[in-house]
C-alpha cells in the first residue's frame, strides 16, 4: 500500500518523469534503464521503460513478445541495462517503425 501511495503522491505533486517521444532520443546513445513495467494502455498492454530523462513506451511489437518473466528479469537487472534507440525503418506502412535495443552496460 505504501508504494501505491508514493506513486499517487508523485503524480499529485507533478513529480513524475515526462513522457519522451522516440525522436527526442539520440541515435546510438545508451540510456540507462531505471525501471521497466507492463502497464495497461489505451491499445492494450504496453511496456513502459523509465530512463533518467523520462519514460518511453516500447512499441507494441516488442511488448507483445515480452513475457512477464522477461520483464521481471529485466526489472531485476535494471542497474546494468540500457535502452539504445536506432532511429526508424520504413516498413511500408503509414508510419515508420522505431528501432530499439536493450543492452548490457
Amino acid at each position: 500500500m505504501a508504494a501505491s501511495l508514493n506513486e499517487l503522491n508523485k503524480i499529485g505533486k507533478c513529480e513524475t518523469k515526462p513522457k519522451l517521444n522516440p525522436d527526442e532520443l539520440k541515435i546510438g546513445e545508451k540510456y540507462p534503464i531505471c525501471d521497466v513495467k507492463k502497464v495497461k494502455g489505451k491499445f492494450g498492454d504496453c511496456v513502459l521503460v523509465e530512463l533518467e530523462e523520462g519514460v518511453i513506451f516500447l512499441p507494441k511489437r516488442m511488448a507483445d513478445n515480452m513475457s512477464d518473466d522477461l520483464i521481471e528479469s529485466i526489472h531485476d537487472d535494471v542497474l546494468c541495462l540500457a535502452l539504445v534507440y536506432h532511429g526508424t525503418k520504413d516498413t511500408g506502412k503509414s508510419n515508420p517503425a522505431h528501432l530499439y535495443e536493450i543492452v548490457q552496460i
